[in-house]
């Protein structure tokens, strides 16, 4: 599969590629090698969560390293919920994924459907 880039980010009923597969299994030396052939780190299921919101539910810092360190990871996108990633962590109360996303570079400060960003929910 990963000589064929365009199978690479086929996706099932639910809407899961293989790299949302391998993220859930905690394998990441294969969520790497997925990434680095072309997975799109930005795809969504049809819940509408990223590679980067199944990191965050399963409190999975390495592998949400993995995600960040692709060139076109968006950390803006929102699920259906309408919660980007670091949304879903305090949400979720994710402390350890929270922590990691707020040091990072990325603005995670977009606004949710509601119209609140994730100050809103921490409070």
């Amino acid at each position: 599969i990963l000589t064929q880039k365009a199978l690479i980010n086929l996706q099932d009923e639910k809407g899961y590629p293989a790299l949302h597969y391998a993220i859930e299994e905690n394998a990441l030396k294969l969520v790497i090698e997925l990434l680095k052939n072309g997975a799109d780190v930005n795809a969504r299921t049809n819940e509408g969560n990223t590679p980067m919101h199944i990191a965050v539910q399963l409190n999975n810092l390495e592998i949400g390293r993995a995600v960040r360190k692709s060139r076109y990871f968006n950390p803006t996108l929102l699920n259906n919920e309408g919660d980007n990633a670091l949304i879903s962590a305090v949400k979720q109360n994710k402390i350890k994924m929270l922590h990691f996303l707020l040091t990072s570079p990325e603005d995670y400060n977009k606004q949710d459907k509601e119209g609140k960003t994730p100050l809103h929910y921490a409070c």
